[in-house]
């Protein structure tokens, strides 16, 4: 894991160990180029939702309900969900779902699984993903079908609610960032 995070940050791992003394791990990291950050947003700077009905697909807890209340204050209506399954039950309650809005890293059923599926009941239902992985490990011609977007985390509320209302007014090209 240690490795992973190391190799995907563009940076490298070492390991000493002296037996009975003990062992270091260090993990070296590219220089971090701080840009200037803009301040913070107010949902008047960004397209507001017109009650769009958004479905939310994210099984940690405190992420989903932060992407809740920024969507929500934006103007959209959201509906949530833990996992694939939990998902299909609210999409079939809902009359009409106008966004999904899903992790990739699901328990169960994955979010690539589920878009597919939703996809099949709604075919041009926008999709952007979410996901800690690695854009690399993602980038894969095959993994983003029609109307689907990945967005990697972590990602500004900012970048989150541009993406939306770009997909929601037609923007829907393929785009991993």
């Amino acid at each position: 894991m240690v490795y992973g995070f190391a190799n995907q940050s563009n940076g490298r791992l070492s390991i000493e160990s002296t037996t009975g003394v003990g062992t270091t791990v260090s993990i070296c990291l590219p220089k971090y180029k701080q840009v200037e950050s803009d301040p913070p947003f107010t949902s008047s700077e960004f397209s507001t939702g017109q009650g769009q009905v958004i479905l939310l697909v994210e099984d940690d807890d405190s992420v989903r309900l932060i992407n809740q209340e920024v969507l929500e204050e934006l103007g959209y209506r959201v509906h949530v969900a833990r996992d694939g399954e939990e998902a299909l039950r609210v999409f079939n309650n809902l009359e009409k779902v106008d966004f999904l809005l899903t992790d990739v890293g699901l328990p169960g059923m994955n979010g690539r699984q589920l878009a597919e599926i939703l996809q099949q009941l709604s075919p041009r239902l926008p999709v952007l993903f979410l996901t800690g992985y690695a854009e690399g490990a993602l980038t894969r011609a095959d993994f983003l079908g029609p109307y689907m977007q990945l967005l990697t985390k972590p990602f500004t509320l900012e970048s989150l609610a541009i993406r939306v209302a770009s997909m929601l007014e037609g923007d829907v090209s393929a785009v991993l960032e």
